[in-house]
């Protein structure tokens, strides 16, 4: 009877120990649903949406002159109008980073080619307010941050852009001062584009460009810091292209895409949001 009694409760101890070692799943945040910013929060007389940021709180976004800050939902919170084009926007550490893109009769200082434009940073607050800007002397499109430094669009080497070409400069600049910190790189992926970058993000690792492309080339470029190519991806992203907050996605790398939506009786203009998956 007593080995009996013992060999039945030594294991159940057992059970009950293992038990007690089997770690509490941590919750998962639910993946996004695709939604659509109504007409309320565009202007009806602007272009396609340009660019989007995302932080965890709002979407921000870009309609050439017209910038928007929008909830999860797509509900309005905030917008404001622009001097010019806004090709693209990125959020980084609370603030909200801008790449326009003006003619060079607006230029203020000297242009070394008049036929590049000139263009800006411009730096806002989260409710929209400027904070600081910086002109640069070629037109901008395309802006992300990644340890501090801004990497930006700044056109096709070789103007106009319109035509197919491989060569794209970019820039780096200090987040903070907004100074020009490193030489202006001559990026090729090996494809040939039209215009330059039109949107750039980060997943805090990697910088991942979009392009129009030309005869059926990849949309998406991914780089490193350093500007070293690792790969490409077919996927049409040109109207507003961002990384979710992992937050927002319990760790899931995700990224949010645009695509506008215009109407002309009653003109208006609205646009829909959803996600890619690069696993997928």
């Amino acid at each position: 009877m007593k080995k009996f009694v013992l060999l039945f409760v030594v294991p159940a101890l057992l059970l009950v120990g293992c038990a007690r070692k089997v770690p509490t799943p941590e919750p998962v945040a639910a993946v996004p649903e695709p939604f659509t910013a109504g007409p309320e929060v565009f202007n009806p007389d602007g272009s396609h949406i340009q660019g989007i940021a995302a932080s965890e709180d709002a979407l921000y976004i870009s309609q050439d002159r017209h910038l928007a800050k929008v909830d999860w939902t797509g509900k309005l919170l905030k917008s404001r109008e622009v001097p010019n084009h806004t090709g693209d926007l990125c959020w980084y550490k609370g603030e909200l980073f801008a790449a326009l893109a003006l003619s060079a009769s607006e230029a203020t200082t000297p242009l070394s080619d008049p036929s590049a434009g000139v263009g800006k940073i411009q730096v806002f607050d989260k409710d929209l307010n400027l904070v600081r800007e910086k002109e640069i002397d070629r037109r901008t499109d395309g802006i992300t941050c990644l340890d501090g430094v801004i990497y930006i669009g700044m056109g096709a080497k070789e103007q106009p852009s319109s035509n197919p070409h491989r060569i794209n400069i970019l820039g780096r600049f200090d987040a903070k001062t907004l100074k020009e910190i490193a030489p202006r790189a001559e990026f090729d992926y090996g494809y040939e584009t039209q215009y330059s970058f039109q949107n750039i993000t980060t997943d805090g690792k990697e910088i991942y460009g979009s392009f129009y492309s030309v005869s059926g080339a990849p949309q998406i470029v991914v780089f490193d810091k350093d500007l070293k190519v690792m790969r490409t991806h077919f996927l049409s992203a040109n109207q507003g292209f961002d990384v979710m907050p992992p937050k927002l996605t319990g760790g899931q790398l995700l990224f949010i895409k645009a695509k506008s939506h215009k109407s002309s009786d009653p003109k208006a203009v609205s646009c829909s949001f959803d996600y890619w998956d690069p696993e997928e």
